[in-house]
């Protein structure tokens, strides 16, 4: 924080012309500080007032997480390694999607005591969570690795394989909401119609980010590419959480 204390950096200076990104910098850094304090009251409210042993572990799962991706994001800074920036990337979505199971366990619906799925309801589901972890890490490698001037030429395969993945994951998702849609339970239909229209707008987003990132060739990127690179990732956290929950609530229904 260039001698500042971290919590009172000026925002003059993160602003400023000369420290260009700062400002996102350090926001992200400090938006990370109030994940680590919620996550810590968290865990302490999830001992305090669940006797699950299931939901205790998962909080304190996500603790650890958090707290590793805490160690990762400041190794990020210091080491300026691109394989710590990737596990950082995929850490971080995969600690949101906990956070929402976490949230959906403790719905009204977690109780619910109905039994209408079976196993292949699960088996798909399962399918889009390892289809769509796998296409996780292949964006978080591609992102980082056009960033780099030496492996940016090979970014291309990873690319194509990204692509290919998501043809998976659109499978997946649809087939699985599909069935969840085909149950007589409010929530199964409210989970598959969402698993439907976040894969299409994912599909629409990653199609307009491919267009952008070949019209806008060059090390300056414009505004738009940002935006629609940026929401492409965000609603990928998004389907990749409405996917996790299917499933656990799909393993919960099951007969």
């Amino acid at each position: 924080s260039y001698g500042h204390n971290m919590l009172l950096y000026p925002l003059s200076e993160m602003v400023s012309p000369e420290n260009e990104g700062v400002f996102f910098e350090h926001a992200h850094r400090l938006t990370g500080m109030f994940v680590g304090l919620t996550s810590l009251i968290m865990v302490f409210c999830v001992w305090k007032w669940s006797a699950s042993k299931c939901i205790r572990g998962l909080g304190t799962t996500i603790f650890i997480l958090v707290c590793l991706q805490g160690i990762l994001g400041g190794l990020r800074v210091t080491e300026l390694n691109l394989w710590f920036g990737v596990v950082h990337g995929v850490v971080g979505q995969l600690i949101f999607t906990l956070f929402v199971c976490l949230a959906a366990m403790f719905s009204v619906n977690w109780n619910s005591g109905a039994r209408v799925t079976d196993k292949k309801d699960a088996r798909w589901a399962l399918l889009l969570c390892i289809a769509m972890v796998l296409q996780l890490l292949l964006g978080a490698v591609y992102r980082h690795m056009i960033g780099d001037e030496a492996l940016a030429p090979k970014a291309t395969h990873v690319l194509y394989t990204h692509i290919l993945v998501a043809c998976l994951v659109l499978i997946f998702a649809v087939i699985t909401g599909i069935r969840c849609m085909q149950r007589e339970v409010p929530l199964l239909k409210k989970l598959g119609l969402s698993l439907h229209i976040l894969v299409l707008l994912q599909m629409l987003l990653g199609g307009g980010a491919l267009v952008v990132i070949i019209v806008s060739k060059g090390e300056n990127h414009p505004l738009y590419e940002v935006i629609v690179t940026t929401l492409h990732q965000a609603n990928g956290a998004l389907l990749l959480a409405a996917s996790f929950v299917t499933y656990t609530y799909v393993l919960r229904l099951k007969k």
